[in-house]
């Protein structure tokens, strides 16, 4: 069966035409995928749900559309975000978002492991206990932010990477708590650091999953300030596991953000008049899936918090484009 090099999953597919749907994450099921993603609730409130929809082998849906009921890890919890899925010791998880409004007026978020089912219910869920994920969303005290943390499974063990540059990986110790408790326990893990110079941050995209023997791939994005918009761009990057380190990043960005003429247009237009207050602007690509078919690597990707659509790379090429980090 021939695949198009890019597939748009169109909104109204997803649920709604009016209601965007982005941010997708994607794992094989059966003799097809599940697509995860985050769609909005009320256009006039920034707060999404995660939503699921069944894909056959060319991405077409041959589901309906399911919410996905996660459990809020707090009662102050608002909005559930960005999901990474992956398949460890048998079961599905997901690990996105939840965030709440804090008390100074912003945001408050931290990183939730669930376990999922193929018909949108959930198991059990955990709040790993690193970094600042302990915060105001939760039960801690701060209006701390994190996001994008990046699962790697090896063998029975599932790891975290909470930095890709400098390198911070933890491994999650244990999906047993006391009664009543959410928070689970990790461990750092030692890690190698390579001499890569970055000017810009690498932020974890999709699940790193196997790749070429020992090795790991996966993708990160970034973003640049343009003539005061928010610009992101995606690559590749791969890592080994003995020793952890860093050891490949794309020569130049494999995506890029493209701007929206007709919402830049009307976001434009209110901020004239006095309806909005001037704000960045963003160009946006999320990768936040990633599956192997052979000789191609096919990435889940939102675009501007709109859309979503899953873009196909050839092996060769991913393999022509890293340049190795020392």
């Amino acid at each position: 069966m021939s695949i198009p090099r890019l597939t748009w999953i169109p909104n109204v597919r997803l649920g709604s035409f009016l209601r965007p749907a982005f941010n997708p994450a994607i794992v094989p099921f059966e003799d097809g995928y599940l697509l995860f993603f985050r769609q909005v609730i009320s256009r006039k409130q920034p707060y999404t749900r995660i939503r699921m929809i069944a894909l056959d082998e060319a991405y077409r849906p041959r589901s309906l559309v399911k919410d996905v009921v996660i459990p809020r890890i707090s009662p102050q919890i608002r909005t559930f975000d960005d999901p990474r899925a992956f398949w460890w010791r048998g079961s599905l998880w997901l690990l996105h978002t939840q965030a709440s409004h804090s008390q100074r007026g912003v945001w408050a978020a931290c990183m939730v492991l669930t376990q999922v089912f193929p018909d949108g219910h959930t198991g059990i869920s955990f709040l790993p206990e690193y970094g600042r994920n302990i915060n105001e969303s939760n039960r801690g005290a701060g209006a701390e932010f994190e996001k994008n943390w990046t699962p790697l499974v090896s063998g029975n063990n599932l790891f975290l990477v909470y930095e890709i540059h400098p390198m911070i990986v933890l491994k999650v110790c244990s999906t047993r708590n006391a009664p009543g408790d959410s928070v689970t326990c990790v461990e750092s893990v030692e890690t190698q650091q390579s001499t890569l110079q970055s000017t810009t941050h690498l932020s974890g995209g999709t699940p790193l999953i196997e790749f070429e023997g020992s090795s790991f791939i996966g993708m990160y994005h970034t973003y640049a300030l343009i003539n005061g918009n928010r610009r992101y761009t995606a690559g590749f990057y791969t890592v080994s596991t003995n020793p952890w380190r860093f050891t490949a990043l794309s020569r130049a960005p494999v995506l890029a953000g493209n701007s929206v003429w007709w919402k830049d247009l009307r976001i434009s237009l209110k901020e004239r008049i006095g309806l909005r207050k001037p704000t960045i602007r963003y160009e946006v690509v999320f990768p936040g899936g990633l599956i192997d078919r052979g000789d191609t690597l096919d990435a889940a990707v939102g675009w501007n918090d709109c859309r979503l659509f899953i873009q196909r790379f050839e092996k060769a090429e991913i393999r022509a484009s890293l340049r190795a980090v020392i």
